[in-house]
């Protein structure tokens, strides 16, 4: 069986300003993912999407070349189907690329975190500023206050989402 394909990718040339989103499957990823696509178009960014697997596990699983993973399959057609959906509601497609990780997913988008401009990351909290220096549970929370660049938390079905700073 063979992974599931995202739509061609854009690839970039060379961009001094790349958004990373992380995505998920989740109603509030895709919020996020829709966002940053629409806003990398309008400014001319380059767009890293990236999906991390097992995705709602902890990391006991690891790829083998040459055999079936199941968690790397059903993370690889997530993406694939969350990349498709979205392309399919923007007027114009931004310069983008997506990558697959095996690991923690707090770790891998602080790795990503580290080489973009900006870190976009959906979520479902009402309020996304609540709690400002707290260092809640939430995975958005740990990002946010650790992440070596701004972050962009997306509301699910919010139309303007909320620029949080790193805590420096």
């Amino acid at each position: 069986m063979s992974d599931p394909q995202v739509p061609a990718q854009r690839t970039p040339a060379e961009h001094r300003f790349v958004a990373v989103v992380g995505v998920d499957g989740s109603a509030a990823s895709y919020d996020a993912l829709l966002w940053a696509m629409r806003t990398a178009y309008q400014n001319s960014w380059a767009l890293e999407i990236v999906t991390v697997w097992p995705m709602h596990a902890p990391v006991v699983v690891h790829g083998v070349a040459g055999h079936f993973c199941e968690p790397r399959w059903n993370a690889a057609r997530t993406q694939a189907r969350t990349v498709a959906e979205a392309l399919a509601r923007v007027e114009s497609v931004p310069t983008y690329s997506v990558r697959l990780e095996n690991g923690s997913v707090r770790d891998l988008l602080l790795s990503a975190a580290e080489g973009a401009s900006v870190l976009v990351l959906g979520t479902d909290e009402p309020d996304p500023g609540a709690g400002e220096g707290a260092v809640g549970t939430r995975l958005t929370a740990e990002v946010r206050l650790r992440a070596g660049c701004p972050v962009v938390l997306v509301p699910h079905d919010a139309m303007v989402p909320a620029l949080v700073t790193p805590n420096r």
